[in-house]
């Protein structure tokens, strides 16, 4: 009597999880004489198990199906390998995890050829995504394909000077990002702390190499050889050379972010130094290891280690990673832990960063700033035009020649936005922008009376 009750219930959860269920076409990839779609049981691809199913025309093997998240400062790449079975002539089912939303290339190998499309998770059906067929990402130059465009519009060239209108070349660059959270502060009488490095490289020497030894915060650990530290000195060197002080304290902010100082980078080498004081309960490294960001380099015992338990909202969670710095009231602070679940009720996420000293009391409420940097297309503040439903901006086409972009802005950052749905090298109106849109909406081509294409 019970079962019969809640079989009507079940029986969908069951259907799916036997692999009944129907699939919902999400995308095509298509190239070197192949057709790959790829559906799933929900229609999208979301953060978490998707169970999906695809097909190959003609039929052939698929050796590989996975999506790729490319490295970023402070993250290494990310592969979601899909655990599929051959269900039939070019037809296979299975699931595939995806760890996290954001910018992902969809990746097919059939035939000892490589398909790839870009798509950004949550992916539902019907939206856009990048070129796809075996084409690098990197020499698409200016193929429009996969762009959310809008309307052109042509403006007199005597009205773009008396409007002031200039534009503004895009980049894909990083950006230093600053996310405030609310906190309490929180006592711990003896912790660990684990000291990690934001970057990838390879220790060149040891300097403190046994367990026991105390070492206060800026007590040098190693010498290291990082590629990513060398081009960020560079830049600093370069802008210090040259005098740009705009460049130079970008740079000098980039290395501030890594965890590195200027003065401690020499020739092919810097020095790591320890970010607290206290009792070196571990040691993980020798002379020749690779290391990787979040690695464990060493454990310090300190006995007046404080935490920071902060909150910030879900949509900006995305972008924290464990190691990353946190400033609270001057000092700084390491995230060592991000929470994995969501509050349902305030749509926030907690995380815990370590740090010792300062003037505090337990149970104190607190707002840090945390400070990292983000890989993507950085655009000025006034650029962008945000109506509530869509974002858009106006991309220079011409000479005077206008076209209604949108785009999605992935962070808020200093001065600006990180975006996707642009190109580097294009160029965007930057002032003047409300002039434009004004033109545009008079003649009825405004990016906001098209927000339902």
């Amino acid at each position: 009597m019970m079962l019969s009750r809640y079989l009507p219930a079940l029986l969908p959860v069951l259907l799916t999880a036997c692999g009944g269920g129907k699939y919902t076409e999400l995308l095509t990839l298509k190239g070197e004489g192949y057709t790959v779609k790829l559906y799933s049981s929900n229609g999208e691809i979301n953060v978490g198990i998707n169970r999906i199913k695809v097909e190959v025309d003609p039929p052939d093997e698929l050796q590989e199906f996975y999506l790729y998240m490319p490295p970023m400062p402070g993250m290494p790449e990310m592969r979601a390998i899909a655990d599929l079975k051959r269900k039939g002539k070019g037809r296979y089912e299975g699931k595939v995890s995806v760890s996290m939303e954001g910018s992902w290339q969809v990746i097919a190998k059939v035939g000892g050829k490589t398909l790839k499309t870009e798509i950004n998770v949550p992916f539902k059906a019907g939206q856009q995504t990048g070129t796809s067929g075996g084409m690098d990402h990197s020499k698409m130059g200016h193929d429009m394909k996969g762009m959310d465009m809008g309307p052109s519009l042509t403006v007199p060239q005597t009205k773009l000077a008396h409007f002031n209108v200039s534009t503004f070349k895009v980049d894909s660059t990083e950006v230093p990002l600053t996310i405030r959270a609310a906190g309490v502060i929180r006592y711990a009488p003896k912790g660990t702390y684990r000291v990690v490095p934001r970057f990838s490289g390879y220790i060149t020497k040891v300097l403190v190499d046994r367990e026991g030894r105390r070492v206060a915060e800026g007590t040098p650990l190693l010498e290291f050889y990082s590629p990513e530290i060398l081009r960020a000195f560079g830049e600093y060197e370069v802008a210090r050379k040259t005098g740009d002080s705009l460049a130079l304290a970008l740079a000098g902010e980039k290395l501030r972010l890594y965890g590195v100082s200027p003065g401690d980078v020499r020739d092919t080498t810097a020095i790591f130094r320890s970010p607290v004081s206290g009792k070196v309960s571990r040691v993980m490294v020798s002379v020749g290891k690779e290391f990787k960001p979040n690695t464990s380099l060493y454990e310090v015992l300190s006995g007046n280690l404080l935490y920071f338990v902060g909150e910030v909202p879900q949509g900006k969670a995305r972008h924290l990673k464990v190691g990353d710095r946190v400033v609270i009231d001057g000092i700084e602070a390491r995230i060592t832990e991000i929470s994995p679940s969501v509050n349902g009720r305030t749509r926030t996420v907690k995380f815990t960063a370590v740090f010792s000293g300062g003037d505090f009391y337990d149970g104190e409420i607190r707002v840090a700033e945390v400070k990292r940097a983000i890989m993507g297309i950085f655009v000025p503040l006034d650029a962008v035009i945000r109506t509530g439903k869509r974002d858009y901006v106006y991309v220079r086409e011409g000479k005077n020649t206008f076209t209604v972009r949108y785009v999605k802005v992935v962070a808020p950052v200093e001065g600006g936005y990180v975006v996707s749905g642009l190109r580097p090298g294009e160029e965007v109106v930057a002032s003047g922008v409300f002039f434009i849109d004004a033109e545009a909406n008079f003649r009825g081509m405004g990016g906001g009376g098209h927000a339902g294409h």
